[in-house]
């Protein structure tokens, strides 16, 4: 599959499929590693987490240390993420096999 399948001369999707594969892809690269806690944990314990690591990758300090070392910090807050992967559960089933036989290589 080539990208001219998808894209518009102008780079824009053609279609909502296409929109819908693109975004998945790239959130792909934009949640490379997410940080999770264990099921059950209490809401009001897991909005304090949540703000102390968000606050926590935003410390100025932390982000000149960062620069430094030639690193680039995104922090992206819990519920976003939450929403972003949660919506990944709810792809039609047609998404879903067109996303295996883009992305997993064949044999």
């Amino acid at each position: 599959m080539s990208s001219h399948e998808y894209l518009t001369h102008d780079g824009g999707s053609k279609t909502e499929e296409a929109r819908t594969l693109l975004r998945v892809a790239d959130n792909v690269h934009v949640y490379q590693f997410p940080f999770s806690t264990a099921p059950g944990t209490p809401p009001d314990r897991l909005q304090v987490l949540q703000q102390a690591f968000v606050k926590t990758l935003r410390d100025p300090e932390l982000i000149t240390e960062a620069k430094k070392a030639d690193l680039e910090i995104a922090p992206i807050d819990g519920p976003t993420t939450a929403k972003t992967f949660n919506g990944l559960y709810e792809l039609p089933p047609t998404l879903i096999a067109r996303l295996k036989e883009l992305l997993i290589p064949k044999r």
